[in-house]
């Protein structure tokens, strides 16, 4: 299970007091089907593995936003520690595995009395201390900030650092709550980036107003070396559809970070 042998297996299941799932590709492009065997089997082997230790650990699956990215106002200004039905999540690949790993956690939690704790964790951005390793260049958050050293204007939330994200979630698995609960976690840390960038901060909605301007204006090669965000214009125009807040009342209570 798990590709452990079964001597590893057993130690594991017999010393382990908490889990922690966090491997997860970040790829918006993969379909759900793309998930299945290489993500989702080993969240159902997990689950087993948990479930038959006699030492009724607590589980922790790093979900993401994105399973309620499809939230409407008539749900409420936040979104609540519970979770919820296929009809909230994104249509995105990223966030429809993610859901349905999510479901088959709280499927065990039901079943078993397994103690499982969801993070539905917002962006993640680079360290918050010069050591950490770097971001990767590649990805969404660099485009975002190149593109708004170009523009001169960066959004007023860019997500969480990830190494203060990790220090949160330590001290909730530490809490070990005996109630299941799932837990929001998003703290911003554009200011911090505007002031390097010296850029002005304005809300996502002008900002990628903006974006889509400069695409009207100029697609020139050159521009989009510029303004790397343009091809991921359609993403960010997803995170202003869904200006919901997490409630954090489970999660504050666990975690000073």
């Amino acid at each position: 299970m798990l590709g452990l042998a079964p001597a590893q297996d057993r130690l594991l299941r017999d010393t382990a007091d908490a889990y922690i799932h966090n491997a997860w590709p970040v790829n918006f492009n993969q379909p759900l089907k793309a998930f299945e065997d290489s993500m989702l089997m080993s969240v159902r082997d997990l689950l087993k593995l948990v479930e038959g230790s006699p030492r009724k650990p607590h589980l922790h699956y790093m979900s993401s936003v994105s399973t309620v990215g499809a939230l409407t106002k008539t749900h409420g200004s936040t979104i609540p520690e519970t979770l919820h039905e296929a009809s909230v999540v994104q249509e995105l690949g990223y966030a429809e595995p993610k859901f349905v790993a999510k479901s088959l956690c709280g499927i065990a939690a039901r079943r078993t009395g397994l103690a499982v704790s969801i993070h539905r964790v917002s962006q993640l951005g680079g360290p918050l201390y010069p050591a950490g390793v770097m971001w990767n260049p590649r990805d969404w958050l660099p485009a975002l900030v190149r593109s708004s050293m170009t523009l001169g204007k960066i959004p007023d939330d860019l997500g969480a650092m990830k190494d203060v994200a990790a220090q949160a979630i330590v001290q909730i698995v530490h809490t070990r709550e005996e109630e299941r609960s799932l837990l929001g976690l998003k703290e911003s840390f554009g200011p911090l980036v505007a002031k390097a960038c010296r850029a002005k901060i304005v809300s996502l909605q002008d900002w990628v107003d903006e974006l889509e301007q400069q695409a009207f204006d100029n697609s020139s090669r050159k521009r989009l070396e510029a303004l790397p965000g343009l091809p991921l214009l359609g993403f960010f125009k997803s995170l202003v559809a869904h200006p919901f807040g997490d409630e954090q009342r489970h999660c504050r209570q666990c975690s000073p970070a």
